[in-house]
């Protein structure tokens, strides 16, 4: 087994990282000493309280991407008294099951708040159609047909 290098090891860009935490970066306001120990120090110390301020972020983006009761069901007597409710509200065409509740909510004139939050943006989707997982042409909003 031979010796590692410092050329073998592939170290992390600490700034680009800590750029992807928050818009300001924490190591701007660490002062330079001219110390290299104590640079290292402040900069470890500004590394370490960047991460767990994110590390508490991505817990609520967590809390808030897995609350289940964001929906609610309406039930009819038959397949064909909902299918006819469909029709009449002109909704047949976006689901016959599950609706975005922000197109009804439009469509009934109901001012939603604003949500400002870290959804799923199709990134897994991109990477699975990449390894192959999933084909290209694949269509995440296909009608099933009941």
């Amino acid at each position: 087994m031979s010796a590692l290098s410092a050329d073998d090891v592939q170290l992390p860009d600490l700034d680009a990282e800590l750029g992807k935490l928050d818009r300001v970066n924490p190591m701007d306001a660490v002062p330079e000493t001219g110390d290299a120990e104590k640079d290292c120090k402040g900069m470890m110390s500004a590394a370490l309280v960047a991460f767990k301020k994110a590390a508490t972020g991505e817990a609520q983006t967590f809390k808030d991407n897995t609350d289940t009761e964001y929906w609610f069901a309406v039930c009819f007597q038959s397949r064909e008294q909902k299918d006819a409710f469909l029709k009449a509200m002109d909704w047949a065409n976006h689901g016959d099951k599950y609706l975005d509740g922000k197109f009804v909510a439009k469509r009934l004139g109901v001012e939603l708040p604003t949500i400002t939050r870290k959804f799923n943006t199709g990134e897994t989707e991109k990477s699975m159609v990449g390894m192959g997982t999933i084909p290209a042409n694949f269509k995440s909003k296909k009608k099933l047909e009941s």
